[in-house]
């Protein structure tokens, strides 16, 4: 780390223990009723233990974001609050790629990105909007138990908006551009949310939200064009029962893009970080629908029943030429692909929750099943990889004079995954000060994959898994909770991998965490922190040889610790504040070579803080400085790794309330620092956005 990176890591490491001591120090001070409204961390949260619960009983960290975090930071796109949540940072282009303390999910782990506690986003690339968001939940650990198959880092929960009883109408104007050209770059997203009740006794509620995007980016020849809608209605039949229904809709064209490429592994050889390698109308459209349906009902005062339903289905394609190999150090050779994605997604979750007291202890048990079907359909129309015409520079690209060959059909998959899965997991009152959690998953699984061209035989793979989980609190007063916590996880193998000799019989990855820590409610109610240190391992692990040839690598581990702030620090002072120590790596592996070595997208030290004063009742700011260390770019390996430096951004808002609508101008990356995001290999590697500009206008109509 540079004398930069070991200055700014130690301006916001100073920021966040001042706020720690003041949190402290104030803790038991009367302070005056603030003039900032809304919390940007809930102190409730359902998705960790699947009821809603105060945080401070949950024996793992987990983090509920609110509106007023999403709004603060001024986005449209869930992923670009990752920066400011402790412990996670974004791995790659679509929708799944997140790493979470350490560990990375991409496509096939779609339970890392879940939408109301079940898998499935109607499409896949970008991220998921915020405009339909109330609140963004992330889960730490290994939490298979409630969730099945999952990475061991944890997940992100959607929690989506649903209708309300009073009416209300929001409009919203935006428009985004970028320093490097801003005609070129000029955006406009326009978007609507109404709710409110259909009849006059209140028993059927709706809500309506629509949003529509056509922007530029800051890449060469960049557009992204999308179209979403959901529509929601929520019956009360009575007192005890709510039934919830909701139709979304999502279709999107994107440019296709590969992003930068690294010759020779060295970043200082990339490109500008607006070059794009594809054609100007290369295009990756997508298009989704889903289906969800709630149903709560008290069955009695100490027995509930819960059922949630959701179906997807998705559809992608990649048209165009994307990058594959290197020439020679200033040629990048290009694919000629067209290939076709059709996902479909229906699980169910249903369960009983019942509050008795057993042996003099209060229970909240909840016995419950969850699994579904994914099917995937991949079909690669061309795979032409061996046309030399593609070629293009890679520091001065010249577009349209490659010359396309006849298609050459490649491989044709039909995947189903079939998981059905058992939990019983139980919230236990000891005494007054001691509370526990404990739970145990038996899960069935089996996944068979066809080829369509009928080249090969049909692959299968199928096992069953245990996994427990257990917590222990203590809680010596309303402000402090202390906990220590075990759980653990798995991921079956895709049945396409084999080993050397031709082997499937590859066991699931398995991860267990023991984590501890600490949750502090200060300043009257008004501040909470979180400390958490924790260690996971994680075993049986795959790493591709060549081709569809894996081989268990052994294992990979992650250890550190994350602090999380969250204060409304005086009457027009709140702040979010973040630090996370990460220390994921190669634990064991046939390959020597490997041990030791950094997970790809793994920054050891990231640190955030985001700070929003209210000047006047109409006038207010936002400040936001986010810092991620060093990281490899690809997955280890023998030999050179792409090294990503370590960045340093800030962010500045303004805010301004006026009586004919609410204002917002956005400077994003004020000091335009060229840094990058994340990488998948040498040919892929994600830019962070220069220095930009949003200019939003927003109005409400209710009662």
């Amino acid at each position: 780390m540079g004398n930069r990176a070991i200055f700014q890591t130690g301006v916001l490491g100073v920021v966040m223990l001042l706020c720690s001591a003041g949190l402290l120090a104030q803790s038991d001070e009367e302070i005056e009723e603030i003039v900032v409204t809304g919390r940007f961390i809930a102190a409730d949260g359902y998705s960790g233990l699947k009821s809603n619960v105060p945080l401070r009983d949950v024996p793992i960290t987990i983090s509920s974001y609110t509106q007023a975090f999403m709004e603060g930071i001024e986005t449209i796109r869930i992923a670009d609050l990752y920066n400011y949540m402790a412990g996670v940072q974004r791995a790659g282009n679509t929708g799944y790629d997140i790493s979470i303390r350490g560990f990375s999910s991409g496509g096939a782990d779609r339970n890392s990105l879940q939408t109301d506690g079940l898998p499935g986003l109607a499409v896949r690339f970008g991220s998921p909007p915020t405009v339909n968001t109330e609140r963004i939940e992330v889960v730490k650990g290994p939490m298979s138990v409630l969730y099945g198959r999952i990475q061991p880092g944890g997940f992100i929960n959607i929690v989506t908006k649903k209708p309300q009883p009073e009416a209300n109408h929001q409009f919203k104007l935006r428009a985004d551009a970028y320093d490097v050209d801003i005609g070129d770059t000029l955006g406009v997203t326009a978007s609507i949310d109404s709710t409110g009740p259909v009849n006059e006794t209140g028993t059927v509620l709706y809500r309506f939200v629509g949003e529509l995007e056509d922007t530029q980016g800051f890449r060469d020849n960049g557009f992204s064009e999308s179209t979403y809608a959901v529509g929601s209605l929520t019956w009360l039949p009575s007192n005890q029962t709510t039934v919830t229904l909701a139709l979304e809709y999502r279709d999107e064209d994107h440019a296709l893009d590969n992003f930068l490429v690294a010759p020779g592994r060295d970043i200082n050889l990339v490109a500008d970080i607006t070059t794009r390698y594809q054609e100007p109308d290369d295009i990756q459209p997508e298009t989704g629908y889903s289906v969800a349906l709630t149903i709560d009902h008290d069955i009695s005062e100490d027995l509930s029943w819960r059922t949630n339903f959701r179906y997807v289905d998705h559809e992608d394609s990649a048209l165009g030429w994307e990058n594959l190999s290197f020439r020679n150090p200033t040629t990048l050779r290009r694919r000629d692909r067209n290939q076709l994605n059709i996902r479909e997604y229906t699980f169910i979750d249903t369960s009983l929750s019942w509050t008795p007291s057993l042996g003099g202890l209060d229970h909240n048990l909840m016995i419950g099943f969850n699994g579904g079907r994914e099917t995937s359909n991949f079909e690669r129309k061309n795979f032409d990889g061996g046309n030399a015409t593609l070629d293009i520079d890679i520091f001065d690209p010249v577009y349209g004079v490659g010359v396309a060959r006849p298609a050459v059909p490649s491989s044709h998959r039909f995947t189903t995954f079939d998981a059905l899965g058992f939990y019983v997991q139980d919230q236990i009152t000891l005494t007054e000060n001691w509370k526990a959690v404990v739970g145990v998953r038996f899960e069935d699984f089996e996944a068979v994959e066809e080829d369509k061209r009928g080249v090969a035989a049909d692959q299968a793979t199928s096992g069953d898994d245990v996994v427990p989980m257990a917590g222990l609190i203590y809680q010596p007063n309303d402000n402090w909770s202390y906990y220590v916590s075990w759980s653990e996880s798995f991921n079956p193998p895709r049945p396409d991998r084999t080993d050397e000799d031709g082997n499937r019989d590859f066991p699931p990855e398995q991860g267990r965490q023991l984590e501890a820590g600490v949750k502090a409610n200060l300043m009257d109610g008004r501040a909470t922190a979180t400390l958490s240190v924790f260690n996971i391992e994680k075993e049986n692990v795959l790493n591709r040889v060549s081709g569809s040839v894996y081989q268990l690598t052994g294992r990979e581990k992650s250890q550190g610790f994350e602090l999380e702030v969250n204060a409304n620090v005086t009457d027009n002072w709140q702040l979010i504040a973040g630090f996370a120590y990460i220390d994921a790596t190669v634990d064991e592996s046939r390959n020597a070579a490997l041990i030791g070595m950094r997970l790809r997208n793994a920054p050891e030290n990231t640190a955030s803080i985001w700070n929003r004063v209210q000047v006047t009742d109409r006038l207010g700011f936002g400040l936001g400085i986010t810092y991620a260390d060093t990281r490899w770019g690809e997955l280890p390996r023998t030999g050179s790794r792409v090294v990503l430096p370590d960045y340093f951004v800030t962010d500045f808002v303004v805010y301004y309330d006026h009586p004919l609508a609410y204002g917002t101008l956005k400077i994003g990356n004020v000091f335009d620092e060229t840094y990058y995001e994340s990488g998948s290999n040498d040919r892929r590697i994600v830019p962070g956005a220069p220095r930009g500009f949003v200019f939003s206008l927003s109005k409400n109509f209710g009662n």
